[in-house]
């Protein structure tokens, strides 16, 4: 197994393998990573209250598995929460205008907030999964430089929950501006990259 033999590459470097959980929801791909990939730190983002207290609860390691209440995005802005009915998975975020925000509201985090935490001597990006309902479109506008280091992205693209919104456009742009060579592998609703470059 190719995901095997790099996890334990980067164990062998004396290097600490960095798992990141955009959308982590109720906890369910944190536990999983946790459980097969156990040497890993993970972070998990998570802007909906509701799933951040239960993936908060089901959490099976607080110092491996760090859970983060927050949105990811390319950049910094306000953000309100919103939700198509009462299931959690159905929760997006929605970009407030500042001139007419509320006070109180939430500010998105970025990769490089994420990875100023962890500095390259000491981890090695290993996985990143993205399910952030359509979102990603705003994700991979601007500041994509991030994903060269990481060797495999897991995204659940939302072509199909929002049509004509050319919704994957900028994530497949972002791939060919910072990835020389790199597969695609679908698996289901997943989509797979392998950035052959780190090997």
């Amino acid at each position: 197994n190719h995901v095997n033999f790099i996890y334990g590459k980067i164990l062998k470097q004396d290097k600490i393998p960095l798992i990141v959980d955009c959308g982590a929801n109720i906890c369910a791909s944190a536990n999983y990573f946790y459980k097969a990939y156990p040497k890993t730190n993970i972070i998990g983002i998570e802007p909906d209250q509701i799933n951040f207290d239960i993936c908060k609860k089901n959490n099976l390691d607080q110092k491996k598995i760090k859970i983060i209440k927050g949105a990811i995005s390319s950049e910094k802005f306000m953000y309100s929460l919103e939700r198509k009915n009462k299931d959690g998975r159905s929760s997006y975020i929605k970009h407030k205008d500042l001139k007419n925000v509320q006070k109180g509201l939430p500010k998105t985090i970025t990769m490089e907030d994420i990875m100023s935490n962890y500095q390259l001597e000491k981890y090695e990006p290993f996985i990143i999964k993205i399910d952030i309902e359509g979102h990603e479109k705003k994700f991979f506008e601007y500041n994509t430089e991030w994903i060269k280091y990481f060797k495999f992205i897991i995204i659940e693209l939302h072509d199909w929950m929002l049509p004509n919104e050319n919704i994957s456009a900028t994530f497949h742009k972002a791939l060919e501006k910072n990835l020389s060579d790199y597969e695609i592998h679908n698996f289901g609703e997943n989509t797979l990259i392998i950035n052959n470059k780190l090997k």
